[in-house]
Order: structure tokens, then sequence, then C-alpha cells
């Protein structure tokens, strides 16, 4: 594209036309450019030839950076939002020393300050809505400090000074909180709707009444949620929708906490738990169908998307909720990680039409593994738990392979066998030989620990080598230290672990070397080492005098055969 081109010169003009309209709605903006124009050298004296691409001269810069209204040499902070923010917080500290200041005084007098703080809300409110349009910023600080205010002047003319009873108090807080939500739709504002609704949700504390029934407080709660969800599907704003998560989850633990007595009637908390379960349907399916509608139009969260963290965050807090409404005994809290492993495991059924939205389906099955495994480990007693772990691990590391970017999945993973690792250690260190070896609880969710490690080992990539090489030496080790406990104490015992370990070394010498694998050469030959460490260490000492002939005389054979037919094994000389 030439500067002549007749398409160029037509953007440009139409581009100048643009900025021309611009600068007549903005004078602070004009003066900024006439103030440039007359820093810049004359048009004569610039050489001649198309200007560098890389420093286009149209549009000028203080129009087309949000720090043309700053004066030249100002700070890169902006101080004027520093100044907004302190000053209305200490405005709203002012108040709340107003209401505190009134405490032992007249109830006209508490009255006098309650309207005074009323009063100041709305002028606050007022003047935002007027200056909204040439500040934006300082308006909707103003118009939040106005809501604020309102909120404090419910909360002193109830809970401070009495002046109002628990249905008008509550009646005041709902027009409050209904008439924040709509300002802030109105002005199409982001924190004023957070500032709606953390008002909202604490309504119920602000105007704390211990003989108050949970029936009030679970509806109001749901109210003041789905009005913010609302909100969210219609703005988009996901800060929106992680503030009503948490304050929900909050407000319904503090309604627990607060207004849950050990003689409240099932019923209340039949009401308080149907409250939850309402909210975990509308925030699981808000946040997932969110994600999902985002991933379509092209919204890429990075490879830690706090999205799908809150759609794997929301059912684990609705399960410690309902343990915290019920207290749930053991075997309760394991049918109901049952329940929700079930529900999400239903879930991954569903088909979706992009790769990307398979991270979706990821979650939950992450959090079905999750559920399921908890599950396992509270209904599930002794041994059988190594079972759950490790087949819970393996689940784990199965699904990092379908999807690498769910990296949480294979911390988990790793974290899962670790555990396995220490309790099969400790299963091991316990003096207690079995009366059948193998054939046993323990000798089966032992080695079926061990198995899964390994196999869990040999389908990670091959850039993690150092992590598979890691778990395969962890898993032999193991494996020599389960055979020794499994037969150490049966009759010749001794003697079959050398043996078993004998066999076990040689084959894996000879499938390094079929397979050219030093490691796993490496491995068997340090194995058939600690097999002659045995038998002079505690073979000779421990087995019976026949024994100790056909050990030593069939390990002299063997090392001998392996001795000579080592390079006719060896495949990687044979390359050579």
């Amino acid at each position: 594209m030439t500067p002549d081109d007749p398409n160029l010169l037509e953007r440009v003009e139409r581009l100048e036309r643009v900025v021309e309209g611009l600068l007549e709605r903005d004078p602070r903006a004009r003066a900024a450019l006439a103030a440039g124009q007359r820093t810049a050298p004359p048009a004569s004296e610039s050489p001649a030839g198309p200007p560098p691409a890389a420093t286009p001269s149209w549009p000028p810069r203080p129009v087309a950076t949000p720090s043309a209204h700053r004066p030249a040499g100002a700070p890169s902070m902006d101080l004027r939002s520093v100044l907004r923010v302190v000053g209305i917080a200490l405005l709203l500290f002012g108040v709340a020393f107003l209401f505190k200041y009134s405490e032992n005084e007249s109830e006209s007098i508490h009255s006098l300050r309650v309207l005074i703080g009323i009063a100041l809300g709305v002028g606050l409110t007022i003047v935002g809505h007027v200056l909204l349009r040439r500040d934006r910023p300082f308006a909707q600080i103003l118009t939040g400090g106005g809501i604020a205010t309102w909120f404090m002047s419910g909360f002193a003319a109830y809970q401070l000074f009495g002046l109002i009873g628990a249905v008008t108090g509550f009646a005041y807080m709902a027009a409050v909180t209904t008439a924040a939500f709509a300002i802030s739709v109105r002005q199409d504002s982001l924190p004023l709707t957070i500032v709606a609704t953390i008002g909202g949700l604490a309504t119920p504390f602000l105007l704390y009444d211990p003989s108050r029934s949970m029936w009030g407080v679970s509806l109001y709660v749901v109210a003041v949620a789905s009005s913010a969800i609302a909100i969210h599907r219609r703005r988009g704003w996901w800060a929106l929708l992680w503030i009503a998560a948490g304050g929900s989850c909050y407000a319904i633990f503090a309604t627990v906490t607060y207004y849950s007595a050990p003689t409240a009637p099932q019923s209340e908390r039949v009401v308080l738990q149907g409250a939850l379960l309402f909210l975990f349907g509308l925030f699981a399916l808000t946040s997932a169908g969110g994600y999902a509608r985002g991933v379509r139009a092209g919204e890429t969260g990075g490879e830690y998307d706090t999205r799908l963290f809150l759609v794997t965050l929301i059912p684990v807090v609705t399960v410690a909720l309902t343990d915290a409404i019920w207290t749930l005994n053991r075997a309760q809290l394991g049918q109901l990680c049952f329940l929700f492993a079930f529900v999400y495991l239903g879930a991954t059924v569903a088909r979706f039409p992009r790769d990307e939205l398979r991270r979706l389906i990821n979650a939950y099955l992450l959090l079905a593994s999750g559920f399921a495994t908890v599950g396992a480990l509270a209904l599930i007693d002794g041994e059988m738990q190594h079972l759950a772990i490790a087949t819970e691990a393996l689940l784990l590391r199965r699904l990092t392979l379908q999807s690498r970017r769910i990296s949480i999945a294979s911390v988990i993973s790793h974290a899962l066998f670790g555990i396995c690792a220490l309790l099969v250690v400790r299963d091991l260190m316990v003096d207690h030989s079995p009366e059948v070896p193998v054939f046993n609880r323990t000798g089966v969710t032992t080695l079926w620990s061990i198995v899964a490690a390994a196999l869990a080992a040999l389908s990670l990539p091959a850039e993690q080598g150092r992590v598979r090489r890691f778990y395969l030496y962890a898993a032999h080790v193991l494996i020599l230290a389960w055979i020794l406990r499994q037969f150490a104490a049966v009759a010749s015992g001794q003697a079959i672990v050398t043996i078993i370990w004998g066999v076990y070394g040689a084959t894996l010498l000879i499938a390094g070397l079929l397979r050219t694998n030093r490691p796993m050469r490496t491995v068997g030959f340090l194995t058939l080492l600690a097999v002659v460490t045995k038998l002079f260490a505690v073979d000779l000492a421990s087995v019976r005098a026949i024994w100790r002939v056909l050990l030593f005389i069939g390990f002299g054979g063997v090392f001998l055969s392996l001795s000579y037919w080592f390079l006719t094994l060896d495949r990687s000389t044979r390359k050579q």
C-alpha cells in the first residue's frame, strides 16, 4: 500500500473527520492537541518522502491515550483516584462515628442522626448522577458512597438505636438493595452492582435478631443472589458472579452459625438446605454456561482459567455447607460425596462441539473423581483406603493424558501417590507377617498401590523423564520390600525371597539388554548385586544347609550364563 493509494487517502480523511468530531466534544483534548501542535516541528523541516510506518503522525497521541488529560510531567499513578477513594472512605468513617457518637443520646437525636445519614446518601447519589457524564469514575464513587450510607443508616436505626422493627428494617434494606441494583444497571457500573450485592447479602446480619426464622433469611439471600446472577447474565461480569457466589456461601454459613439453634425445628433446616441446593444449581449452571458461551465466542482464559476454578469450587463449598447444616457423620458424608460424584460423572456424558470445551468436561471428571475419593475414604477403613487412593491417582493420571492443560489433576495425582507411598511404607515397616503370602488383604492392596504407581509412571510423557524414573525406581524398591514382607515369615522364606529377587533382577537385566534400555539394565544388575549381598549377609546364617548349597550353586550358574549370553542379548552392540 503506497501513500498515493486512493483507498488509503480515503481512510485517512475519514479518520480525520472522526477525530475532529471527538475534539469538538472534548475541549480539554482540543487544548492538549493545540499544545502538541505548538511543540511539533514545521512540516517544511520534515525530510522528503513518506513517514516511517512505525511512527505515524496521525492521530495525535494526546487524543489516543487516556493520559492526555494529565499535564506534562504528571506522575504515572492516578493521584485523583487515590484522593477519591481516601475521601469517600473518610466520609463513611465520619458517618459511622456520627451514629456511634449519638448512641447514648435521646431517641429524637437518634432519629435526627439517622435522617441526616439518609439525606447525606441521597445527596451523594444525586451529585453522582449529575456528574456522571462529566466524570464517570468520580460519579460512581459518590454514588457508591451514598448507597453505603443508606445501608449504614438502616443498620443504625435498627441495630444501634432500635427506632424501627424487624419488618420495617427489612423493608427498608430491601428497598435500598433494589434501588442500588436499579442505579447500577442504569449506569452500567460493575462497582455499584458489587456494592449492592454485598449490602443485600449482608442485610440479614446487619439486622440480626436471634429469634428470627431462617425462612425469611434464606428467601432473602436467594432473591439477592438471583438478582446478581441476572445482571451477570446480561452484562457478562464474572467478578460479580464471584462476589455473589462467595457472598451467598458466607450468608448460608452465617445463617447456620447465627440463626440455627440446636432446638430449631427440622423444617427450618430443610428450607435452608433447599435454598442452598437452589443456589448451587443456579451458580453451577450459570458458571458452566457462561464459560461455554465465552469459549464459543472465542474467549480464552489461558492455562489457569479462573472461570473453571469457580465451576469446581461451587460443589465443594456446597458439600461443606451441607455438612455444616446437618452435622453429618462419616457414613452420611461419604454417601453425599458419592452422590455428587455420580452427578458430575453424568454431566461428562454431554458432547461438546469444540476441543476448548473439553476442559469443562475434564473439570467435571476431576470433581467426580475427587468426590469419589473422599467418599471412599469416608466409607472404607483400613487397607481398602490404599486401593481407593491408588485407583483415584491412576485415573487422574489418565485424565491428564487426555488434556495436559488440566495441570491441577496432575498435581493432585502426584499428591495422592505420595500419600499411597507413605501408607505402603507404614504397612511394610509394621512387624506383622501374613499367614498366607500375597493373597491377603494387606498384600493385595499394597501390591496394587505399587503397580498403579508404575502404570502411572509409564503413562507419563517423554518430557517428564525424571519424574517417570523417580516413580519407577521407587516402585522397584517398594516391590522388593513387599516381597520380603510377604515371604520372610514362611518356612524357608528367606531362601524364597532370594530366589524371587534373583528371577526379578535377571528378568530386568535381560529385558534391558533386549530393549536397549540402559536404566532397566542397570536396575536389573543392581538387583542381582543385592541378591549376592543378601546371600552372604542373611542367607548364609539363616537358611538351612541344603538351601545354602542350592542358592549358591544356582545363582553361580545364573551369573555365568548371563555373562556368556550378555553380548548376544545386548542389541546395542549388535547395531554397532
